[in-house]
């Protein structure tokens, strides 16, 4: 019986930061990497974008017409929070067959297959997950302006407030909080910035506090601590318990490790894949399903 691994599959990973194409067939593989993609931000930016990227990966495996018409893909994106949301990117791309999720349900797929576990997804977003009898649970997920806690878009915008904060008197300073007024030049530029940068923007602020947490600066230490608290606190509302399974994925999330508890700690266990590589996985099973339609038609 032909099978998902007979056929063209196509993944996407996109997200605030960069966003991954993969086009897998037979013993080939082959991806690109571009800019951000996120639904929510720019969302005929972000279709252009995943266009862009499957054009590149058919171009550079020379795969016929043929193929790519008989091709099953699933794209994953940052932003995708409603049915009409996958609608109107899945109508934005040139494939015959093609689903559409938000980018945490490919990190999940990507990171624990099929097994029992917990995800903390903390990249320029953030969600946590736990996956339990074939069903998923989700926290998060939903964009900076009212959430994405611990990541790192969440960091670099602690960061401009702790900032701004200390210069109103209303906070703690610190040598990090310090550097960053010398960084922007003064308050109201710190201001213009936020009320335009993307999330991926703000994102890039997170580093300076991750480094300066370590090197023991109060206020980094303070948001640091924060973040582990909501990631320890989620994945316990989700059902988690020592000893159980608990992936780290995306840019940010490792650097968490030393604030959070030791039991959480002995839990973290290595991701299966990327979230690439649940992509890939979704897009098999979308054809393996639609072939064993067929057969039982």
């Amino acid at each position: 019986m032909k099978d998902s691994r007979d056929i063209c599959l196509i993944g996407v990973d996109g997200g605030g930061t960069s966003c991954r194409v993969a086009l897998l067939y037979g013993q080939r593989r082959c991806e690109v990497t571009l800019g951000r993609a996120n639904a929510t931000t720019d969302r005929l930016a972000a279709i252009a974008t995943v266009q862009s990227g499957i054009d590149q990966v058919i171009k550079e495996t020379g795969i016929n017409a043929e193929t790519l018409a008989n091709s099953y893909a699933h794209v994953a994106l940052a932003g995708v929070l409603l049915d009409e949301d996958a609608q109107e990117v899945a109508a934005g791309l040139r494939l015959a067959r093609v689903t559409v999720s938000d980018d945490r349900v490919s990190t999940v797929a990507g990171a624990l297959g099929a097994h029992t576990g917990a995800v903390a997804g903390i990249g320029t977003g953030s969600f946590l997950a736990r996956q339990s009898g074939g069903k998923i649970q989700f926290i998060g997920g939903w964009g900076l302006a009212l959430g994405d806690e611990a990541s790192g878009a969440w960091l670099g915008k602690g960061l401009l407030t702790a900032t701004l904060h200390s210069v109103d008197g209303l906070g703690q300073s610190s040598e990090m909080t310090a550097e960053c007024l010398r960084r922007f030049g003064n308050a109201a530029k710190i201001v213009a910035f936020a009320s335009t940068a993307a999330p991926g923007d703000i994102a890039e602020l997170a580093p300076c506090v991750v480094a300066a947490a370590k090197n023991g600066d109060v206020v980094g230490e303070m948001l640091m601590q924060r973040g582990a608290d909501y990631i320890v606190n989620g994945v316990k509302q989700l059902g988690w318990a020592p000893g159980e399974t608990v992936c780290l994925t995306g840019g940010v999330a490792a650097a968490y490790t030393p604030w959070l508890p030791k039991d959480l700690v002995a839990s973290i266990g290595s991701a299966r894949g990327s979230a690439l590589d649940g992509a890939l996985q979704l897009a098999a099973s979308a054809a393996d399903k639609a072939i064993a339609q067929e057969h039982s038609a």
